[in-house]
């Protein structure tokens, strides 16, 4: 399915904050959160993974409501839409040589392949210290987004313009 106008706008201003590009462009998000989301995320470990413009999301991370659209949680958004303006930057095959690059580079230096060695490789990668980069200041911009809008409501309130 295809992220939601709203929801892709609400991103898109995020990441241009973030990024500090007034400039960048999300493509369409196409996000996949079915059986084969699914299957691939329980293989990999992950609770999405993201090809150039196409999100698969852990059906566990994914509520449908009573109209059968769903959502995921914006903090994963942030992260994985990050993985798209990287993918952006390079491209696709760049994007995956250096990252899988990258990946087994660390495995290699640490000469073990378990669980611990695995995750290590995983959080050493460059793209994914700014996709949780990113994840992280949405949390931030959403309570700051909210304290905004208190404090606007507060005013309104209390008969003092809002700026």
């Amino acid at each position: 399915m295809k992220l939601a106008a709203k929801s892709h706008s609400h991103i898109e201003i995020f990441l241009r904050e973030h990024v500090g590009d007034d400039s960048l462009r999300l493509p369409p998000l196409t996000i996949y959160c079915g059986r084969f989301a699914g299957l691939i995320t329980r293989l990999i470990g992950a609770g999405a993974v993201t090809l150039g413009r196409f999100m698969l999301v852990s059906p566990r991370l994914a509520v449908r409501d009573e109209r059968g659209r769903v959502s995921v949680p914006g903090w994963l958004m942030a992260h994985e839409a990050m993985h798209v303006v990287q993918y952006g930057r390079v491209g696709v095959i760049r994007f995956l040589i250096e990252y899988f690059g990258g990946y087994w580079r660390t495995l290699r230096e640490g000469k073990r392949l378990n669980a611990a060695a695995r995750m290590h490789a995983y959080f050493s990668l460059a793209e994914e210290y700014d996709a949780r980069a990113a994840e992280s200041a949405y949390r931030t911009w959403l309570l700051r987004a909210v304290d905004e809008s208190e404090v606007a409501e507060t005013r309104r309130d209390d008969g003092h313009a809002a700026t």
